[in-house]
């Protein structure tokens, strides 16, 4: 990750190269055209499963919002469902989601009685869901209360009669997850005054949390806001989801974007400083040579602290921290495991994580019948699972505090573009601009610094001052293009050419590396897949069960 850093903040420092213009005058990456294919976004031509015997529930009612219904059986699978009860759209919550709807058809489009069906059907043909593993944690969101009821106890029946069809006993439940609940519970501690957090269910905090994984919004603004809205989000995220997206080609992809987009963006930002700092402009804009300048520092300041944003995103995912022996032995320890199930602790890819541990005990507690005996061993576990949450927290914040050279040498980058504005503001108006970007940039600087003083800033404050840095940016560029006449902004989209011509390999590089990343991702998860296929076929035929109680 520091390689990817000392790589990006090349390419973005050497924008500030354009800045000699000025000293030397003194006297969305293209979007993915492809289709949404298979898996996550597919559109098929029904299911194939057995058909259950059709439950005796009544026809429901969907209101012209949609619903969401998220199927926890680990895998976790989400659906939106548009008002004619058809799925507009299907999500993998986690990996073992992905790997159950990887290259299947069907889904989207389907009515959602039969996309259960298909989910249900194809997590017994997985082992997935079996004998050891035969709790569903079904919820259902809509705006309508009473809706979402008779909606939830129509997927709940037909869950159940899918596997009765199959001779496997099912029972559903709505509390939620282990890990999802301490996960609410954690952010009720956090907020105890605030009414809408305190009012949170398991079924409304799943659904803001899967509105917050798309990118679009942030958890803390999901949980306060309306069912709706977080649907209306999901139903556009996810059909551009790729069906091969793995948590690593996720990583990687991001990796190869910010490096490309960091040198175009400020490729084409400069564009604009180039063409206002040019002798012959600088008198045919006495009024606003400034205007090219200022919108390059502050874009490219935008850019800098979202850059560092995205890689804190990562360096913040402590459910994926490998843990140490002695933290994974007294997670065992708590929950009563003997050395030799070690094996149960890990993910598709032999590594003990938190993540992998929470995916373990999600399925073990849901299965085990209440008693006195499950909740001291929840504890217990919560207990050693918090150590280890401190313990990998100090490891994220060293990682994080490597990246405060990086933050400062944007700041440094955005003073030294506010100073040489200074230069070519010729008129009080424009000295004026020059003095209010200066006292805003300062702001920023200072609440930056501050939070450095402390260590450094998480992602989601870099993300704040980013994302007002570019509002500003926006700003200045509306007042571009009423200065510039139509012939001008002609020769800007020529130099915008030349800019994107300047970073062909950039953009090679990426296309290869993306592609490099879809077939490894495409190759992990057919072979996980196939393997689970194998092992459950070979269970099913040895001893007659409907899975392998494989947790990961």
């Amino acid at each position: 990750m520091k390689h990817l850093m000392t790589r990006l903040f090349a390419l973005l420092l050497l924008s500030a190269l354009f800045l000699s213009v000025l000293t030397s005058c003194e006297g969305f990456l293209p979007g993915d055209e492809t289709e949404p294919e298979g898996g996550d976004t597919t559109k098929g031509d029904g299911v194939t499963t057995t058909a259950p015997t059709p439950p005796d529930v009544a026809p429901v009612e969907i209101g012209e919002d949609g619903a969401y219904i998220s199927l926890d059986i680990n895998p976790g699978v989400a659906l939106t469902v548009d008002a004619d009860g058809k799925v507009s759209s299907v999500y993998a919550e986690n990996e073992d989601g992905r790997v159950l709807l990887y290259e299947e058809t069907g889904i989207v489009g389907a009515d959602y009685e039969d996309a259960v069906d298909k989910i249900v059907s194809l997590a017994i043909e997985l082992g997935y869901l079996s004998e050891e593993n035969s709790v569903v944690t079904a919820s259902v969101t809509m705006g309508d209360d009473t809706s979402a009821e008779a909606l939830l106890a129509s997927v709940d029946s037909r869950i159940t009669a899918t596997a009765e069809a199959v001779g496997l006993a099912v029972t559903t439940d709505v509390e939620g997850a282990f890990s999802l609940l301490r996960d609410m519970d954690k952010m009720k501690d956090k907020f105890p005054d605030n009414p809408r957090i305190q009012a949170l269910t398991p079924a409304k905090y799943q659904l803001a949390l899967s509105a917050s994984e798309t990118g679009e919004v942030s958890l803390r603004a999901a949980v306060e806001m309306d069912s709706e809205e977080l649907i209306e989000i999901l139903d556009e995220a996810y059909v551009a989801v790729e069906e091969f997206a793995t948590e690593e080609y996720n990583r990687k992809k991001t990796e190869a974007l910010l490096i490309y987009e960091t040198a175009h963006g400020a490729a084409l930002d400069a564009v604009y400083l180039d063409y206002y700092t040019t002798p012959q402009n600088i008198m045919a804009h006495r009024t606003t040579a400034h205007l090219g300048g200022l919108y390059f520092m502050y874009s490219v300041t935008a850019r800098g602290f979202a850059l560092v944003a995205d890689v804190l995103s990562y360096i913040e995912e402590i459910g994926y921290y490998e843990l140490e022996e002695a933290q994974v032995s007294a997670l065992m320890t708590a929950l009563g495991m003997d050395t030799a199930e070690i094996e149960k602790l890990k993910d598709s890819e032999g590594k003990i994580t938190i993540a992998s541990i929470e995916s373990y005990v999600d399925i073990l507690f849901k299965n085990m019948p209440a008693s006195t005996e499950l909740e001291l061993k929840k504890a217990a576990f919560s207990a050693a699972l918090l150590l280890a949450e401190e313990q990998v927290m100090e490891t994220v914040r060293a990682l994080a505090a490597e990246y405060a050279t990086e933050i400062r040498e944007v700041i440094a980058l955005g003073e030294e573009g506010i100073a040489l504005m200074e230069m070519y503001a010729f008129t009080d108006a424009a000295k004026a601009d020059v003095a209010a970007a200066k006292s805003e940039f300062e702001r920023v600087r200072a609440l930056v610094e501050s939070l450095l003083d402390g260590n450094v800033p998480t992602e989601e404050e870099l993300r704040e001052h980013a994302d007002d840095m570019r509002e500003h940016a926006d700003g200045i560029y509306e007042r571009i293009e009423e200065d510039l006449d139509d012939s001008e902004k002609q020769v800007i989209e020529d130099k915008k050419k030349d800019a994107e011509e300047s970073v062909k390999d950039e953009r090679d590089r990426f296309d290869e590396e993306l592609r490099d990343a879809e077939e490894e991702a495409r190759e992990h998860l057919r072979g996980q897949k196939e393997e689970r296929k194998n092992k459950n076929n070979g269970n099913h035929g040895n001893n007659g069960s409907h899975g392998n109680g494989n947790k990961k």
